[in-house]
């Protein structure tokens, strides 16, 4: 089956994980045709960004390796050739695919390819196989890797997983879990046949809805066609999806310009819409907390509240959690990991000791047998795995994605909340949707997530730089 495919092996090494975000810095692809290999590639690509310590402890790459090397741009000329008529194979496909097409994205220029996923693959020829990530599947198949975490040596890695597997697995088994995962899916019973030709390929969100105009799901993806057609694909076997697909009647998507857009706008949405498959605890009404009570002999005194959740101040929280049920396992576990007193954490009451302290797993603030002041930074380190990062700006700020054609988006963000969302082009500014301004702990997940690691524009707001507009954003259908 597979020496009559011509596969474009790929692996990238990148600067991080979100391709509309990070950049590729080292390319590695074989060419195979019949079974042969006619082509290998190798390169080092300047990403005109700074590559993180991380990735450069992780792949040897340092700034200095990719100063002088080509950026994208010069080689995707090279890239393009190398992966013409190819099925696009790599090890967690989706990543690579979005990191390449984004690349070729920003020369304005489209790329496209059918995909076959190594780790997808793995998962249907070894199902009682708990990890299929790389360095298992090489463990797991005897493979050797000398040259891990660099792009040709993982691109070899996977080419000789596919010569492992046509020489231990009977061919037709084989075939069928290649074409399964080759397989276009097909459209839902309810759904027309053509709403798949229309999705979208850039990021964005997207809504199934069923008969009666219901909600069922709302989802957001940096590739939106291709993740909605991973919801409809034969393999995925999840009950949700498999419930989904029987009742969605229509799909509609909103285009964002980049993956903030995108995630934001889905929370919105599902705020709004109260799809039925999404979970519940992102719209969530009321939230518990963590606060400080008055200090007892010395000792820090921990209390749970149960408050609206737009009325939360997080500067002056210590955790805040979906509800008591999640706050108390995770006092409970930090109790356990740092020998807190449960009274002095708000979970017990009653004189004398703790029940933790007669299992010896308190060292006995409940009984004042040790200092407060070690009782309370031993607390004071546990908490801090729950507490509310500070807003790490002087005052509100506007981060923008950039889309091509002058287009974008741009958010207004004040102390983790979002105050405005725009979208803008040539013609000048318009609400891309209508926040309430309050505190939501899944934008507040969104926000730090995106603001402590990404490399977007983010500036300082001014009032006067985005006038307002009474119009919503368009939708495809």
């Amino acid at each position: 089956m597979l020496d009559s495919l011509t596969l474009g092996i790929i692996d990238l090494e990148t600067t991080g994980g979100s391709a509309a975000y990070d950049r590729i810095i080292e390319v590695g692809i074989k060419r195979v045709e019949q079974g042969r290999v006619v082509a290998s590639y190798e390169r080092l690509v300047n990403p005109e960004c700074r590559i993180p310590p991380f990735i450069t402890q992780l792949t040897g790459i340092t700034n200095e390796a990719v100063e002088d090397a080509p950026a994208f741009g010069a080689i995707a000329g090279e890239i393009r050739r190398l992966l013409e008529g190819c099925v696009f194979v790599a090890h967690n496909a989706r990543f690579d695919y979005g990191f390449i097409r984004h690349e070729f994205g920003r020369l304005e220029e489209r790329f496209s390819a059918p995909l076959l996923c190594t780790v997808r693959l793995s998962r249907l020829l070894y199902p009682r196989c708990h990890h299929h990530d790389l360095s298992s599947v090489i463990e797991r198949c005897g493979l050797s890797c000398e040259r891990r975490h660099r792009a040709l040596g993982d691109a070899e890695a996977v080419w000789s997983f596919l010569q492992h597997v046509g020489q231990t697995v009977k061919a037709e088994r084989l075939q069928e879990a290649v074409e399964a995962l080759l397989r276009r899916p097909q459209a839902p019973p309810n759904l027309a046949p053509e709403a798949l030709d229309e999705l979208p390929e850039g990021p964005g969100v997207y809504v199934f809805y069923g008969s009666g105009g219901m909600a069922l799901y709302v989802g957001a993806s940096l590739e939106v066609r291709h993740r909605v057609l991973e919801h409809f694909a034969d393999d995925f076997q999840s009950v949700r999806s498999r419930m989904i697909r029987e009742q969605v009647c229509r799909i509609q998507t909103h285009a964002t310009a980049g993956e903030l857009g995108a995630h934001l706008l889905e929370s919105h949405l599902i705020k709004h819409l109260a799809p039925l498959y999404n979970k519940r605890g992102r719209v969530a009404r009321t939230l518990m907390i963590l606060k400080r009570a008055a200090a007892r002999e010395g000792y820090h005194v921990m209390e749970l509240h149960e408050v609206e959740a737009g009325s939360i101040d997080p500067e002056e929280t210590l955790g805040i959690f979906w509800d008591r049920r999640q706050a108390k396992t995770f006092l409970l576990e930090q109790a356990a990991m740092h020998k807190l007193c449960l009274k002095r954490l708000g979970l017990e009451r009653g004189r004398g000791a703790c029940s933790a302290y007669h299992l010896k797993r308190c060292r006995g603030a409940c009984l004042r047998l040790e200092r407060p002041a070690a009782y309370n930074a031993r607390l004071a380190l546990a908490l801090g795995a729950r507490a509310v990062t500070p807003w790490p700006f002087a005052g509100p700020v506007v981060v923008e994605e950039h889309a091509l054609g002058g287009t974008g988006q741009a958010f207004v963000l004040d102390r983790w909340r979002l105050v405005k969302a725009f979208a803008y082009d040539a013609q000048g500014s318009r609400p891309l949707f209508e926040p309430d301004a309050s505190f939501d702990l899944t934008q507040y997940h969104i926000l730090r997530r995106y603001l402590l690691n990404r490399r977007g524009t983010v500036r300082a707001w001014d009032a006067q730089a985005l006038p307002s507009a009474d119009v919503l954003p368009a939708a495809s259908k």
